[in-house]
């Protein structure tokens, strides 16, 4: 059985009532290819206005972890097979402001960021991170402003040194630059950073880490920098480095990827990991949700060996409608049991054909197999989205499987109206 988890997040366009944030519950095994309303589902958990809506979202141990950081709160909500249940708070407010305004897992380590935590009195929202699980840590931004977490990943074990390695941005620091710092789940040793190339780039607004792409040499990490200088020198285009184990060591990018259209692309804004062939590679998918004046879209770069500098995209997905933001978050998962991806991509901007603002989408494409295949935004398996302004739609979202029946399971968050009475 799949079940599909939406957050539904409720937003008053008027500004009178605050928002709240709810989790509504889809069986995802009874979805045929069409369009679904987001906030239309068998299981709804409320959220309170106090709660606020920015919630970020990851899959551990059978169990959706929320990241709410109105309340600097991190919860746990599971699924039995039958409901869903829970809302545990199993991290909170030990760091801070802005607790749980990043989340990532993987297998049993959880790591959180708490960018607005201060790091003494002469380091105003340093951020810190914060790692729980079998393994425990802590690690404190040193930078006043850096904002160390506002995004974080667990990345696996990078160097084979049998410890995890889990990774988090501060994308304030140097200039805007931006850094990332990779270091042990744990807590031991020396933090290995890496940095953006100049100032404003925000490198570290992506991170994708821990799976083979472009060598035999191992587990790699990708960094976005959506305003980075692009393929053509000047555009801040946005751009995307590629480390692998002898770049990590010398924090030098083993190559970057950047766009190419000569537009500001915001290529790099999110990044994702999916299984897409059947080539024992990886397959990359870069977000670039300000390509084509806003439309967006989304790139798909084959993993292997021929992946390095000057590669272009294998495939392209364009995005649809003014300003959309296509590609503004991505992800992959098996939803149908196949044993390859799919691809879901949000563009949180779109408009209704009906002249409704900011209603959004969720388009999920099906897997390719062996073959190379075209993808578009009309030939999406399954899309989500309604006629309801401000929805944003497909704004954050996850995807994983949280019965273990080898199918995919997707939250996603979708901000409405204020509930009467709230």
């Amino acid at each position: 059985m799949t079940l599909l988890l939406v957050l539904a997040c409720q937003d008053d366009s008027s500004g009178g009532t605050f928002p709240a944030a709810d989790l509504v519950a889809f069986d995802g095994a009874t979805l045929a290819e069409g369009v679904y309303d987001p906030r239309d589902g068998e299981f709804v958990i409320e959220g309170a206005t106090a709660a606020g809506h920015d919630w970020a979202l990851a899959f551990a141990d059978g169990s959706v972890l929320v990241g709410v950081p109105e309340a600097s709160e991190l919860r746990r909500y599971r699924f039995d097979g039958t409901d869903v249940a829970g809302g545990d708070v199993v991290g909170s407010a030990s760091l801070s402001t802005g607790y749980g305004a990043a989340v990532s897992a993987r297998g049993a380590t959880v790591v959180v960021g708490a960018p607005g935590t201060d790091g003494g009195p002469d380091g105003a929202q340093a951020g810190a991170v914060e790692v729980l699980g079998d393994l425990t840590a802590t690690y404190a931004g040193g930078t006043a402003q850096g904002r160390l977490g506002g995004v974080v990943a667990a990345c696996g074990d990078l160097d084979g040194d049998g410890v995890e390695e889990v990774a988090a941005a501060a994308l304030w620091e140097a200039d805007l630059a931006g850094r990332v710092y990779l270091g042990a789940a744990d807590g031991s040793g020396a933090l290995t950073v890496l940095e953006g190339a100049r100032a404003n780039e925000r490198f570290g607004a992506a991170i994708d880490c821990g799976y083979d792409r472009f060598s035999d040499a191992g587990s790699d990490v990708f960094v976005g920098a959506p305003f980075a200088v692009g393929a053509d020198g000047k555009t801040l285009g946005g751009a995307v480095a590629a480390f692998d184990a002898a770049a990590l060591a010398t924090g030098t990018p083993s190559f970057r990827l950047g766009s190419s259209t000569g537009e500001v692309d915001g290529f790099g804004s999110a990044l994702a990991s999916c299984r897409l062939r059947t080539s024992g590679y990886r397959d990359l998918i870069v977000g670039a949700p300000q390509a084509n004046g806003g439309s967006g879209a989304a790139y798909v770069y084959f993993g292997g060996e021929g992946l390095g500098a000057g590669s272009l995209p294998s495939l392209t997905l364009p995005g649809e409608g003014t300003d959309a933001r296509f590609g503004a978050h991505l992800a992959c998962g098996d939803l149908d049991g196949d044993g390859l991806d799919e691809v879901f991509v949000g563009a949180p901007g779109l408009d209704s054909d009906a002249g409704s603002h900011d209603v959004g989408a969720v388009y999920v494409y099906r897997a390719l197999g062996s073959s190379a295949g075209t993808f578009t935004t009309t030939a999406a398996h399954h899309v989500f989205t309604a006629d309801r302004a401000f929805l944003r739609t497909g704004e954050s979202f996850a995807v994983g499987d949280l019965d273990a029946d080898g199918k995919a399971e997707v939250v996603l968050l979708v901000r409405q109206r204020a509930r009467s009475g709230e």
